[in-house]
């Protein structure tokens, strides 16, 4: 009994899941066409693990997982939608290009501040025109690619004992309406597709996954590659 009452306490706290939210440009513009060359620059990823009294640790061995796993079906699920993949290593950058990385990252969180929680610029509450400015003429150059969809991903996965905090709060907050659950273990991912002649972003995506879809396996980084970019103008 007590055997089962651990494992459905575990089984609440690790529902797969993976919510996205979609933003597009407002501004005119001709979305890829099939052929169009986009530029995959391998996600830059960050993941870590977190146990039950909230101790956090980076994990290189599950970073380098996931980001081999969700470039490999980045490409792979572009080509499936007939656009011609230019892949792009992070190791390869030039001192320019990595700066504009760092660019993106720095917009991507702003853009998740401002459109995401409801805290919208007053100059931008109904207008989604974000760009890293003509600057990414590096990369159309570099790899005459016409878009460049860069991928920051950031999370925890937590520990057994932490699923079990977790899913004993969620059966207790069923009785008391009072949940004392910290950290849940999620990973964040923020993607944007990059007009590589304007800099506009054009689209841009924000998805959340819990314990249930793992990106550092094959099948989890499947479905995550999926529902992002299922969305996506491509």
């Amino acid at each position: 009994m007590v055997r089962r009452f651990i494992w459905l306490i575990i089984s609440l706290s690790l529902g797969g899941c993976i919510t996205t939210n979609t933003h597009q440009t407002t501004n005119d513009l001709n979305w890829p066409a099939d052929g169009a060359r986009i530029l995959v620059i391998e996600p830059d990823v960050t993941l870590g693990f977190i146990n039950a009294s909230e101790f956090r640790e980076a994990k290189a061995d599950w970073t380098l997982s996931a980001q081999a796993l969700l470039y490999a079906e980045l490409e792979e699920q572009l080509k499936v939608k007939k656009k011609e993949v230019v892949p792009f290593k992070l190791k390869e950058a030039s001192a320019p290009q990595l700066q504009l990385l760092k660019l993106h990252d720095v917009v991507s969180l702003v853009i998740l501040q401002h459109k995401y929680e409801n805290n919208d610029l007053p100059s931008k509450v109904d207008d989604f025109d974000w760009s890293l400015g003509p600057g990414v003429d590096v990369f159309r150059q570099s790899h005459q690619a016409d878009y460049a969809l860069i991928l920051m991903v950031r999370g925890e996965y937590a520990s057994i004992a932490k699923q079990i905090v977790n899913g004993a709060s969620i059966l207790s907050s069923a009785f008391t309406g009072i949940t004392f659950m910290g950290s849940t273990g999620q990973q964040i991912i923020l993607a944007s597709l990059v007009d590589l002649k304007t800099g506009d972003i054009i689209w841009f995506n924000k998805a959340v996954t819990t314990a249930g879809t793992d990106m550092r396996k094959e099948r989890g980084a499947r479905d995550i590659v999926r529902r992002l970019l299922q969305t996506a103008p491509l």
